[in-house]
This record gives structure tokens, C-alpha cells and sequence, in this order.
């Protein structure tokens, strides 16, 4: 992972790292799982608070065209 895509993190102090928000959780999930498998097809239900432009956000990180691409797709 680049630097550019960590944080997304919550309730973070000095003292302990945080909770990732459920899109980055979700994001890096994806992300390490393509970098070990190369593809993916699993079916996600997502909550109703689940807001999709921020994991959108996160995607739109990826510096490769070909990681955004099958980021989205997984």
C-alpha cells in the first residue's frame, strides 16, 4: 500500500490507532485481497448508513488505472 491510502481511521489518540470506518474497512479488504488473488466475486450487503462516495474516494487513491479497475469490479 502507498501512503496515500492509509487513514479512514476513527477515535485515534496518541495512545491507540482507532477503528477503520466501515468504507475503509471495506476498501482495504477489497485492495489486499486483489494484490493476493488477482480477482474476487463476492456478494456484500451493504448497511443502510453505508456511504459509497466515501469508499469511492478511497478508490479514486489508487494510483494504477488497472487497481481502481478491479477494485470496483471486485
Amino acid at each position: 500500500m502507498t501512503p496515500n491510502l492509509y487513514g479512514g481511521f476513527e477515535d485515534a489518540t496518541e495512545v491507540r490507532a482507532g477503528v477503520a470506518t466501515p468504507e475503509k474497512a471495506l476498501f482495504d479488504t477489497v485492495y489486499l485481497l486483489i494484490a493476493r488473488t488477482g480477482h474476487g466475486s463476492y456478494r456484500i450487503e451493504m448497511p443502510d448508513r453505508f456511504d459509497t462516495e466515501v469508499l469511492y474516494s478511497w478508490v479514486n487513491r489508487i494510483a494504477s488505472a488497472r487497481w481502481r479497475t478491479l477494485t470496483i469490479r471486485y
